[in-house]
């Protein structure tokens, strides 16, 4: 089982490491790309609540990484290949 906390601490990073006309993805940004709320995502990044499979699926298209990307983090498995 993945634990909320560090599944919003990987998400947060993947977000803040993804940059558009030179700036951060803001959870405003990603909010508009993904169609979910800002709200929704805040919490989640901030482990507060747990994603469904469908949501993090959405999440993870939309910063353009693998859904198993994330998990392996969350895991501790850092040499997860696309």
């Amino acid at each position: 089982m993945i634990d909320n906390y560090k599944l919003g601490k990987v998400l947060r990073g993947l977000r803040e490491d993804t940059y558009t006309n030179g700036r951060r993805l803001s959870i405003e940004a990603l909010s508009n790309k993904s169609g979910l709320g800002s709200t929704t995502i805040s919490t989640i990044e901030h482990g507060k609540a747990s994603p469904t499979v469908f949501t993090l699926g959405i999440l993870c298209w939309s910063l353009g990484v693998k859904m198993s990307t994330v998990i392996a983090q969350c895991e501790g498995k850092k040499g997860q290949k696309e």
